[in-house]
């Protein structure tokens, strides 16, 4: 009787056993995707948001550069740049933007008006010069990040400027001094959601950082993911960057998961980084829980019955009737998640797991009712990586990892709800689902 009991536990334990094994690798693979990819979107939307503040900036330049040209009638030299319509201009500028600090005004002989709430330092008095040299050559000009300032009045600023020009005649040189602040405050969002964010410039220095331990113009080169994308040379990635580092302090050695994303328009990269075992930290808990679960599912199976089968299925998405609109550049599209492999054929001689061979992508659709065609550019289909997509992440929220499905979005949100998680990066999505469980009308 032993020995029967014993084969019919052998065979009903040992397959468990090592399904259970098979179903953790994949989960494992998994978070450490969606890891991967959430720091990815944040990076790729902050370099965005810069890129955008950037270009946004020069064509205000370029706009006041016209508007004193036709106020000026052409000329700027001498006394005429002390004109009182090209003061106010000046001053009407500097006063449109909270993000501007400073502005000034220099005609090709060194003469010229300014305004602003803040006193050039010697440092920016410096970078002006640098500036005006350029624009004499015709170039634009992106300073480095400084502090002027001291204690609670201390800013991070960054020079821009642009040449004044007539008929390919040089006029002058228009400086804007850029507060930075509007960046720190984007940093400090991320370093709330667990990640620890900063920028570096072409040369590793530190533009600005979410914390106080990390002053403006800090040499970061000995971080390993500062001199990755210094190597580089800041070329522009479809995907940004995500590897594994170490950080030495003293001699305690952490290993890190960090991601960086260039922002081509100024030579910059933003990075996110955050200790390896705190990135991973749900990947250790679910091997802890999920062989724990194995062995009481054991011992379950041999106590209550030998001769019970037990079969795990994952029953989601019988269907594709599904799609998610969003507003892209102030237009309605509509998405349908896909997840595909990257090879038209399958070839199992190639490295990579299963989860590593698979791609996820945003198929824009059109149509209505039960009528829907994919969208179609030329010859192929339109398709976006939801890396580079932040609305997609604005709709679905951050509360969940499991982001390839509808069903599984809102099955880990249910699960917070449930659970009473206050503590969790988009609660409006956690209330709209009480409010809609509430009343599914």
């Amino acid at each position: 009787m032993y020995v029967i009991l014993s084969v019919l536990a052998l065979i009903s334990v040992v397959p468990m056993y090592f399904y259970s094994e098979h179903v953790e690798a994949i989960n494992r693979e998994r978070l450490i995707t969606n890891e991967r990819l959430l720091q990815n979107t944040v990076t790729r939307s902050l370099a965005d948001d810069i890129s955008q503040h950037q270009e946004s900036l020069r064509m205000m330049l370029a706009n006041l550069s016209s508007a004193l040209q036709v106020a000026s009638g052409g000329d700027i030299t001498a006394e005429h740049v002390e004109a009182p319509e090209l003061r106010a201009l000046l001053e009407h500028f500097v006063s449109s933007s909270a993000d501007l600090a400073y502005a000034t005004l220099v005609n090709s002989e060194s003469k010229g008006i300014s305004a602003g709430r803040i006193a050039p330092d010697a440092f920016l008095q410096r970078d002006l010069v640098r500036a005006y040299d350029a624009a004499r050559e015709g170039r634009a000009y992106s300073g480095q990040a400084l502090v002027v300032g001291s204690g609670k009045s201390a800013r991070t600023v960054m020079l821009v400027s642009t040449p004044v020009m007539y008929g390919g005649r040089f006029l002058g040189m228009i400086g804007a001094v850029e507060d930075l602040q509007f960046l720190i405050r984007r940093l400090q969002e991320v370093n709330r959601g667990g990640l620890t964010p900063y920028v570096v410039d072409s040369e590793g220095r530190l533009v600005a950082g979410a914390t106080p331990d990390y002053a403006t113009g800090q040499d970061l080169t000995n971080s390993e993911i500062v001199r990755n994308f210094l190597e580089q040379g800041g070329r522009s990635q479809l995907v940004a960057a995500t590897r594994e580092f170490s950080v030495t302090q003293g001699k305690k050695s952490t290993k890190m998961l960090g991601t960086y994303s260039p922002v081509g328009n100024l030579d910059w990269a933003v990075i996110v980084q955050k200790p390896r075992d705190e990135a991973y930290r749900g990947v250790y808990e679910m091997q802890r829980s999920a062989r724990l679960l194995a062995m009481l599912a054991i011992l379950l199976s041999v106590g209550i019955s030998i001769f019970a089968a037990r079969r795990i299925t994952n029953p989601d998405a019988p269907d594709d009737r599904y799609c998610i609109t969003l507003q892209r550049a102030g237009a309605p599209l509509t998405f349908y998640p896909v997840l595909f492999a990257k090879e038209e054929v399958f070839d199992p001689a190639l490295p990579g797991t299963y989860l590593e061979r698979l791609q996820f992508k945003l198929l824009a659709v059109m149509g209505a009712g039960t009528n829907w065609t994919p969208g179609r550019a030329g010859d192929g289909l339109v398709m976006l990586d939801a890396a580079n997509v932040p609305e997609y992440f604005t709709a679905i929220g951050l509360n969940t990892r499991y982001i390839i499905h509808p069903e599984e979005i809102l099955a880990d949100n249910f699960i917070l709800l449930v659970r009473g998680e206050r503590n969790v990066r988009t609660p409006k999505i956690l209330e709209e689902l009480k409010r809609t469980l509430a009343d599914p009308r």
